[in-house]
Formats: C-alpha cells, sequence, structure tokens
C-alpha cells in the first residue's frame, strides 16, 4: 500500500461517514430506518466505499479478488474512487431533495391511516393466488429438481426450455405476498401482522434457495416487510434484529458453500466487504477497458433492453441474441482475457463510467437518488396495499439489483419476475377507482 492508496482508503471513509449521515437524515424525516432512499445510500456505501477501504488499506490482504489494484496503475485508484465519491453524493443530494421538497405531503412509514384491502380487491387477489400457486408450484418443483442436477451451488445461467421455469417459479413470491396480505385482513393486529410476514419471508426463502443466491431473497422480502412493517406495533424492533440475524446466518451458509467453488477453505468477513458484496476492485477493470477500448457511450445499456426484448422472444422459440457489448463482458475482458465470462459483475457505478466517464456517473446516480425519493413519496401517499408493494419492489430492484450489479437486471425484474404484482396493481387501482366513482354518483343522488 502506497501514500496514494492511504489518501484513497481516507477519502473513502470520510465519503461513507457524510453519505451515513444523510441516510439517517432521511430516516429520521421519514420516520424509519425502513425506507428505500436510505437504504439504497446504505447499500452504495458497502457497495463503493467500504469496500473500497478494505481493498485499499489491506484488511482484505489474503483473498485480493477478481482484480488487485495495488498491483496497477495509481491512476486507476484514483478515478475509482473519485466515481465511487461522486456517485455517493449524487444519491444523497437527489434523495435529500426529494424529503425535503415533499416533506410535509409525506405520511411517513408509520401511517394514521392504512388503506387495506376492500371486497373486491381481496376477492379477486384470492382468484389471482389460486392461478399463481399451483402453477408456480410446479415450475420451482422442475427448476429444483434441474439445479439439483446442475452439480453446483450456485445457479448462475439457465438456458434452453428450463428459463421459463426459472421465471414461472419466481412468481410463488407474489402467490405468498398476495395470500399474506389477503390474510393480514385490515392489518389491525400487530402481533397477526408480525408472524403472517416473518412466516411469508420463510417461504418466500425456501422457494428461492436453488439459485444459490444471497441479494436474491432481500429482492423479494423487502417490499412485503415494507408492507408490513408499519403495522407490527411495539414488535418492529424484535422482528428487524431477527430478521438481521437471519440474514447474516443465511449469507453465511450461502457463503460456506460456495467455498468449494473457490481455491480457500474459511469465510472472511473483509473478503466479502471487498469482492464478494463490494465492487470498488472490480471497477478497476472498467476503468482500465476504457482506457484501452473507450468509452462505450450507452452501449451496455442497449444490451440490457435487447436481453430483455431478445428473451421474450426466445420463450416463444425464436432464436435471438443481443450484439451489443455487456457489462460482464468487460470485465471479462480485462481481467481473463475475453468476453465470454458471465459471472464478473462490476456495480452500476462501473456501468456509468464504461460508458460516459465520470460526468455520466454524476448524472446517473443523480437519476437513481431520484428515482428512489420518488418511489419513497409514492409509497407515503399510495393508497392500495398492492400499490405499496409494486413501489417498494421497485426500490428493492435498485437496491439488490441495479447498485451492486447493473441495470439491465431491472428490465429482466420487471419485465419477468414482476410482471403479476404490476398486472395487479393496475387491477387493484381501477377497482379502487371504480368503487370512489360509484360512491361519488350515489352521494350526488346520480
Amino acid at each position: 500500500m502506497n501514500s496514494t492508496h492511504l489518501i484513497c482508503a481516507s477519502l473513502l471513509a470520510a465519503s461513507a461517514i457524510m453519505g451515513a449521515w444523510a441516510a439517517m437524515y432521511i430516516a429520521r424525516k421519514r420516520g424509519s430506518i425502513i425506507n428505500i432512499s436510505t437504504l439504497a445510500i446504505l447499500n452504495y456505501i458497502l457497495v463503493q466505499q467500504l469496500s473500497g477501504f478494505s481493498h485499499l488499506t489491506g484488511l482484505n490482504a489474503r483473498y485480493r479478488g477478481f482484480y488487485d489494484m495495488w498491483t496497477h496503475e495509481t491512476s486507476t485508484t484514483i478515478i475509482a474512487t473519485s466515481a465511487s465519491i461522486i456517485g455517493l453524493f449524487a444519491i444523497c443530494a437527489a434523495s435529500l431533495h426529494y424529503c425535503r421538497a415533499h416533506l410535509r405531503a409525506i405520511t411517513a412509514y408509520r401511517p394514521t391511516v392504512f388503506n387495506a384491502l376492500n371486497g373486491n380487491e381481496r376477492i379477486f387477489l384470492s382468484v389471482i393466488v389460486a392461478i399463481l400457486l399451483p402453477s408456480s408450484i410446479f415450475a420451482l418443483v422442475k427448476i429444483s429438481a434441474f439445479a439439483s442436477s446442475f452439480g453446483s451451488n450456485r445457479v448462475v445461467m439457465i438456458d434452453g426450455g428450463m428459463a421459463r421455469y426459472s421465471y414461472l417459479s419466481s412468481w410463488f413470491v407474489w402467490a405468498v405476498a398476495f395470500a399474506a396480505i389477503i390474510l393480514a385482513g385490515d392489518f389491525k393486529s400487530p402481533r397477526r401482522n408480525t408472524l403472517i410476514a416473518l412466516t411469508a419471508a420463510a417461504l418466500i426463502t425456501l422457494s428461492l434457495a436453488w439459485s444459490g443466491g444471497r441479494s436474491v431473497i432481500l429482492v423479494f422480502a423487502l417490499p412485503l416487510f415494507m408492507v408490513f412493517y408499519p403495522r407490527m406495533g411495539r414488535h418492529r424492533g424484535l422482528v428487524i434484529s431477527l430478521c438481521a440475524l437471519s440474514t447474516v446466518l443465511y449469507f453465511l451458509s450461502v457463503s460456506l458453500a460456495r467455498l468449494q467453488g473457490y481455491s480457500r477453505s474459511t469465510v472472511d468477513f473483509w473478503t466479502w466487504i471487498d469482492w464478494e458484496w463490494g465492487r470498488f476492485s472490480i471497477m478497476g477493470a472498467s476503468v482500465d477497458y476504457v482506457r484501452q477500448q473507450g468509452l462505450l457511450i450507452g452501449e451496455t445499456f442497449v444490451n440490457g433492453v435487447q436481453v430483455a426484448i431478445f428473451g421474450i422472444a426466445r420463450l416463444f422459440g425464436f432464436d435471438t441474441y443481443s450484439d451489443a457489448i455487456s457489462v460482464t463482458s468487460t470485465t471479462s475482458r480485462v481481467i481473463l482475457g475475453h468476453y465470454d465470462a458471465t459471472y464478473i459483475v462490476s456495480g452500476f457505478t462501473s456501468e456509468l463510467y464504461l460508458n460516459f466517464g465520470l460526468s455520466g456517473v454524476a448524472v446517473g446516480c443523480l437519476g437513481l437518488g431520484a428515482a428512489s425519493g420518488w418511489l419513497d413519496n409514492t409509497f407515503s401517499r399510495a393508497k392500495s396495499v398492492i400499490t405499496r408493494l409494486l413501489v417498494a419492489y421497485g426500490g428493492s430492484v435498485i437496491i439488490f439489483r441495479v447498485i451492486p450489479a447493473e441495470f439491465g437486471a431491472a428490465y429482466l425484474y420487471v419485465l419477468y419476475i414482476g410482471l403479476p404484482l404490476i398486472l395487479c396493481a393496475i387491477a387493484a387501482s381501477l377497482l379502487r377507482r371504480g368503487i370512489s366513482g360509484k360512491l361519488s354518483h350515489e352521494q350526488l343522488g346520480l
């Protein structure tokens, strides 16, 4: 470690402290730490700032990951540090703006009026659960059997006809979520709400265990937790502690299982911070790629759109593939010498830098912070519990899929996995508007 690494590590630590202050300020103003903006900022700090601090200071000295900045040009470290700090400040600025500008209109995450399902919505959701549950369970059995025969603790890619079962099995999550909301009724019993939410979260975790993923559990558990959390009463603190402990234990068990594919025998906390969950060091590969090949000017974003659209075509038998470069292809090119690997993910900040440089990082992260703040405000004002679930899901995708991975992941999670939720939210909104219109006509004597 040289003086440049020490200075950059200090700057990352200082920016992390300022970012954490912004996150806590937003949490205090919104009435709870369980909000999209706060969690997005905190995860960004973990993915970039703390990851960089661990890597540059040598806290992770044994397993340096795919890309070791100690052995590369110092300019790579400076650019990665600058991008991380610019990105964090941009997300914080946009999130704070939405928090302050809409503060008076926000009802907070413990609203005095909680719009539970009305009669028509309950009947509609019951029908949807009856349709989704058997079909998704069938797909879950098929994909779990496939994963078992795959001979790996982590399924990274699914080819051929099994992809449709993968997406269909993920709809089990929404069947469980809808059933939980139906069982909660008017949400007036904190104890019942807590038990239902914890049971649903356990079922969601079990249904996704076949993938061997870690963050995917959080993507689907957080939306339901956000919906139920305001109605858990005095059980909220206990639930947060229990969920945090369960998450740590689950992550630890998955990490231990994955060691069979690595050249090491122990789970190391700083390794996890550095490059398993963190993305700072891997961003060095993106900096090198730009230095060698130049900026991509949006090509990876085009790839994300093409993958989503062509994926639908392949489900119907059309053999179509994206010809644009993906984020994982660039890291594969720098680290492995070819474009074929798809498992080295460099993060959203790297994707922005790959395409548009540091200015792209600033603009892109401003947009990400604005989206988080807007979703928070929409969640607070939503009149339908299904709308809240949809908004929370959108925020969860930003937190656990876009920030540590790439923007293209959002298309897949929205178009494929989130489709039942989107359609149900639209239908529930129409049902609620229809009832409101009918009441208004009756009140006017029409």
